[in-house]
């Protein structure tokens, strides 16, 4: 089996991503892990899995060391999503080892930049809306991710996408947000699956190239290479041998 751990960040260390994700006042801040899913493959490559764990689910972290700059961080009791400021991808990817107890093999981070230049490589996902769809500033909840559909089947890329997976107040919740995500995910394969890309060795090759432009990826999947060879591996799951889930959790007292 092959376990990956996938982080959305949501940081503002860019113009990039000041434009997309505004809140420029955070800028210079660590990056939070708002995102968090564990992509699991099982070993026959015949099913795959992808749990989501909301942002706001209190943990332990492990005490970590950045390896960017050998700072040290205690171990701590708090929301999971703050592990990605706490040392980098590794200390998010040793939390959920101490929380699952499930050995993780790679780790991916994508900033809202990146999950732009995804959506336009992959092209448009269709999602779908009961109902319209507005996610703005209201009295009160401030943000907002800008997402402005009318009830029905849309087709979202670029921006759009990205407003779609950051979507929270107009679902009314995190874990909401997170079968928002799973849906886009669903999509995704559907699409990339009906156009053959896993048969198709350039359209392949050009969305690891664009993945290696889009994500930060732990050193062992660090290249064009390993990442059109790590996608090859999905080729024999079926979609509708793929589980998408959040992860149980009760309200903190």
């Amino acid at each position: 089996p092959v376990n990956i751990l996938l982080i959305g960040s949501d940081s503002r260390n860019s113009d990039e991503n000041v434009a997309l994700g505004g809140s420029r006042e955070n800028r210079g801040n660590p990056p939070l892990g708002d995102v968090q899913m564990l992509i699991h493959l099982s070993a026959d490559r015949k099913s795959a899995a992808v749990v989501s764990i909301p942002r706001d689910t209190r943990v332990d972290i492990p005490a970590c060391t950045d390896p960017a700059t050998g700072k040290h961080y205690p171990p701590v009791n708090t929301i999971i999503n703050e592990s990605l400021a706490r040392g980098g991808p590794g200390c998010t990817l040793a939390t959920w080892q101490n929380l699952t107890g499930v050995y993780i093999d790679h780790w991916m981070t994508i900033d809202f930049a990146g999950v732009v230049k995804m959506a336009d490589a992959i092209g448009g996902v269709d999602v779908c809306v009961k109902q319209n769809v507005w996610d703005r500033p209201l009295p009160g909840v401030p943000g907002g991710s800008g997402l402005k559909l009318t009830a029905g089947t849309h087709t979202v890329k670029g921006k759009q996408a990205l407003q779609w997976l950051r979507t929270r107040h107009a679902w009314g919740s995190d874990l909401l947000r997170a079968r928002a995500q799973h849906m886009y995910l669903n999509s995704m394969i559907r699409t990339l699956t009906g156009q053959n890309v896993f048969t198709d060795t350039g359209r392949l090759m050009d969305l690891a190239e664009a993945a290696t432009e889009s994500l930060q990826v732990s050193e062992e999947i660090g290249t064009v290479k390993k990442l059109y060879d790590l996608a090859m591996q999905l080729k024999t799951v079926p979609v509708d041998r793929i589980t998408m889930t959040t992860m149980p959790n009760v309200p903190d007292p």
